[in-house]
């Protein structure tokens, strides 16, 4: 399922809903749940064959098909019709009602869920990469072993069994499902029954267990010393009935508000055998939340990296905001030598067919190991050691002052002094300053934490944001301020003892290799102060003024733009083309190429600090 189908998916969804009601009701088994018999009746209408759904969702399902076979020609049609039953099922686990007396207090609390579409179901396109990845690492495994073992801990529709079984240079395996929905359950087994009868496969087996997955003792789930455990586990923060449950089974690996997923991660090590697969499809946020960092610094010491797939933003249509990431981790053994590179791949593309926008590879025990050992590409392409060799360095405390601005109070409200222009994270653009938008205060306004520093407002000073998404691109965004504007809530600024160097630190932090230097070592929502003030400063004048025009000249374009784009409301874009004068992406260019040379930054390792800047999920 492509991320643009699974709109259609959604759409689709609650039209189901009267489906279910009257399959329910026609054609119940005794035993089975609502979804189940749904889903059978989905593949007999997929089939032709005689069925009990209305009509009109027939050709629903009918189109659905379609345009999936159009979508991905390379998937054999059987496949097709199975992932369409399972998105469609899945969407719905946790709508249907559940039958009296089977679900506990906990299976009721997991099970509520939107009241218009039901579980998330994962696309398509990245559960294929993520099993093709896993069964090709243990390709060298087959010729030692019978079968592979493979557990995924929620398994719901049975997406990752259903692909497993699909892959075409699979060997032998047992997949082990579980989860704690009883419809869930019954659902797998329904398509993962059909899966297999429509591919007549003899050397897939399928097992699918209602039972507690993380909570409990890992022996009590049967299946021990397994080849892989792969899924996407709940993403959700804490639970209303497990999260103390968790915590004391874990221990101090999960602290403050810990993702559930945090729990499936530690579970799957337990039952992973030594030179076994982890491999899970996990939010961005995994990456570089404060409370993952010891299970990250955990799995860092008992694991390698193989693999790190990063995705867009809108990837999963219900979470528009997060970025989901695909981690593979192979448990070290002393009968396995440790992978020497971990290949990453940055997926920006909607489309289930395309391709990965940039990959490279890094070395795990040199780049991955960052602050609160995160998971992310470190970028020590360039050694502290050999950054500006030829130059004596400097750094920021010696040419100017930082200051984090005036934060606002609803309660302890303090006056300015002398009025001024509050400027903020959403009045800053690289290079440009929209004092236009910002908010203008008056002497003796209470509405700051502290007095705002009004020592700075005559001088010229380098704005900055402190609050940034952490999957957009650019993490360090500056510009230059004039007299009579401060940093105030979401900004702050440097103040320069020499008011000519405030475009070059403009320069400077805008830069490709500032914010690969600055992604190397932080991955947290705000921009740290504390951080900034690592960053050496390599002296060299004649560059400095260089970098200076530069980020002069593109905040100049910057404001003509503006004004002019301000100027002429009413035309089209079309029209306004012509206002976009000048070369400003040239002028990027040169300024990335100017602060390399400042850094004195080789050719391979610029593009690989390009690479790192122009990230979004990390």
């Amino acid at each position: 399922m492509s991320t643009r189908l699974s709109y259609r998916y959604h759409k689709h969804a609650k039209a189901a809903l009267k489906a279910i009601e009257l399959a329910y009701s026609q054609k119940n088994a005794a035993g089975a749940h609502a979804l189940s018999v749904f889903a059978q009746l989905c593949f007999d209408a997929l089939a032709e064959k005689p069925h009990a759904l209305p009509n009109d969702f027939s050709m629903r399902l009918a189109n659905l098909a379609s345009a999936s076979a159009k979508l991905r020609p390379d998937k054999p049609l059987w496949l097709v019709r199975c992932e369409i039953v399972l998105h469609l099922s899945e969407r719905l686990l946790g709508t249907t009602v559940a039958i009296a007396g089977e679900a506990d207090e906990s299976t009721t609390v997991h099970r509520i869920r939107r009241k218009d579409c039901g579980t998330y179901s994962t696309p398509n396109h990245i559960v294929d990469n993520l099993v093709s990845r896993v069964f090709s690492e243990l390709r060298s495994e087959t010729r030692r072993r019978s079968h592979l073992d493979v557990v995924d801990l929620s398994a719901e529709a049975g997406h990752f069994a259903l692909t497993s079984l699909a892959y075409r240079n699979r060997p032998s395996v047992r997949f082990h499902a579980f989860d704690r929905d009883p419809e869930a359950v019954e659902l797998n087994r329904t398509i993962l029954g059909n899966a297999q009868s429509l591919l007549a496969s003899r050397d897939f087996s399928f097992r699918s267990s209602m039972q507690e997955s993380v909570l409990g003792r890992a022996e009590e789930l049967i299946c021990a010393d397994v080849d892989a455990v792969i899924g996407n586990p709940p993403w959700k923060t804490l639970h209303p009935t497990d999260g103390k449950r968790l915590a004391a089974t874990y221990g101090p690996l999960l602290s403050a508000r810990f993702d559930v997923y945090l729990a499936f991660i530690l579970r799957a090590d337990e039952m992973l055998r030594a030179g076994g697969m982890l491999a899970m499809v996990l939010p961005s946020a995994f990456l570089y939340n404060d409370s993952a960092s010891d299970v990250r610094s955990f799995l860092l010491d008992r694991y390698d990296p193989i693999y790190l797939a990063t995705y867009p933003r809108t990837a999963f249509v219900e979470y528009r905001g997060i970025a989901p990431v695909v981690i593979i981790l192979r448990k070290k053994s002393a009968k396995v030598v440790s992978s020497t590179v971990t290949r990453i791949e940055m997926y920006r593309s909607l489309d289930e067919t395309a391709c990965p926008a940039a990959s490279h590879t890094v070395n795990p025990g040199r780049d991955w190991k960052g602050p609160r050992a995160a998971f992310a590409h470190s970028a020590e392409v360039l050694p502290s050691s050999a950054v500006a060799h030829s130059h004596r360095r400097t750094s920021f405390t010696e040419l100017g002052l930082f200051s984090s601005g005036a934060k606002y109070s609803s309660s302890r409200g303090k006056a300015a002094d002398v009025p001024f222009t509050g400027v903020s994270a959403r009045n800053l653009a690289p290079f440009h300053v929209n004092a236009g938008a910002a908010v203008g205060f008056a002497e003796g306004a209470a509405v700051f934490d502290r007095p705002p520093p009004v020592q700075f407002l005559l001088t010229t000073k380098t704005f900055f944001q402190t609050v940034r998404c952490v999957s957009l691109a650019q993490r360090l965004v500056a510009a230059t301020g004039k007299a009579g504007e401060l940093a105030c809530s979401t900004s702050a600024m440097f103040v320069p003892f020499e008011p000519d160097h405030a475009h070059f630190i403009s320069g400077l932090l805008n830069s490709s290799f500032a914010n690969a230097w600055y992604k190397s070592r932080d991955y947290n929502h705000s921009i740290k102060i504390s951080v900034l003030k690592g960053l050496d400063i390599p002296v060299e004048l004649s560059l400095w003024n260089e970098i200076g025009r530069c980020a002069r000249d593109l905040s100049a374009h910057q404001t003509r733009v503006r004004d002019n784009w301000a100027a002429t409301p009413n035309r089209s874009g079309a029209m306004r083309s012509h206002i976009d004068d000048g070369d400003p992406e040239g002028l990027r260019r040169k300024l990335d190429d100017l602060v390399f040379d400042l850094y004195e930054v080789r050719e391979p390792d610029r593009a690989r600090l390009k690479t790192l800047s122009e990230t979004r999920s990390f």
